[in-house]
C-alpha cells in the first residue's frame, strides 16, 4: 500500500470518527490510517474492547507502521479507514484486504470528487459516485453523507452525497 503523509490541518475527520464511535463500543476496531491518533482517542472514549491504530507514517508511539497483510483474517470486528482510500493507488486491492481482516464491517469516507474535484495533491483519485459504487459493486453497504459543515445524514444513494461519502460495508 502507499499512502501520502496525513497533513495537518486539511479536512477535519471529526464528523466521521463520531458516526464510527456509535458503533465502537465493546468491540475490537482496527483504524486504517490513523495518523495522528485524533480519530484513536475519539474512539476510545466510547470504550471499545480494543483499538489499534496502523500507518505507514505513524505520529505517535501508540500507531504501528504495520502494513495490513500482516494481521490475520477477521482479526478485527469493525475496520475504519476515514479518508484514507483515496491515497492508495491500488484500491481495490486495499479494499480486498481490508474486507479480509474485518469481522462484522469496514468504514470508509472519502471526497466527493463531484465537490472537491481532487484539489489535495496528495491524493491519487477522488471518487464520483459512480466510481465509487462500481468499486464497492457486490458489496452490502449503508450509506452517509457529510457536508462541507460536518453534518452527517444516512443517504439512500452515492448520488445523494454533499462533501464527502461514508460507507459501511457488512462483512460476514
Amino acid at each position: 500500500e502507499r499512502w501520502a503523509p496525513e497533513v495537518s490541518g486539511t479536512c477535519p475527520q471529526h464528523f466521521w470518527y463520531k458516526l464510527a464511535a456509535s458503533w465502537a463500543r465493546d468491540k475490537t476496531i482496527l483504524d486504517v490510517g490513523a495518523g495522528t491518533g485524533y480519530g484513536i482517542d475519539m474512539i476510545r472514549a466510547v470504550r471499545p474492547r480494543m483499538i489499534v491504530g496502523i500507518d505507514p507514517a505513524p505520529m505517535r508511539g501508540d500507531i504501528a507502521p504495520q502494513p495490513l497483510g500482516a494481521f490475520s483474517n477477521q482479526s478485527y470486528e469493525g475496520v475504519l479507514v476515514i479518508d484514507v482510500i483515496e491515497h492508495v493507488e491500488d484500491d481495490a486491492g486495499f479494499l480486498k484486504q481490508l474486507l479480509r481482516v474485518a469481522r462484522e464491517f469496514v468504514f470508509i469516507s472519502t471526497p466527493n470528487w463531484n465537490r472537491w474535484r481532487c484539489q489535495n495533491e496528495f491524493h491519487c483519485r477522488e471518487y464520483t459516485p459512480d466510481e465509487l459504487g462500481v468499486l464497492l459493486s457486490g458489496l452490502r453497504c449503508t450509506y452517509w453523507s457529510a457536508d462541507d459543515n460536518g453534518g452527517v445524514k444516512p443517504i439512500a444513494t452515492l448520488a445523494e452525497a454533499e462533501s464527502h461519502f461514508g460507507v459501511r460495508i457488512e462483512v460476514g
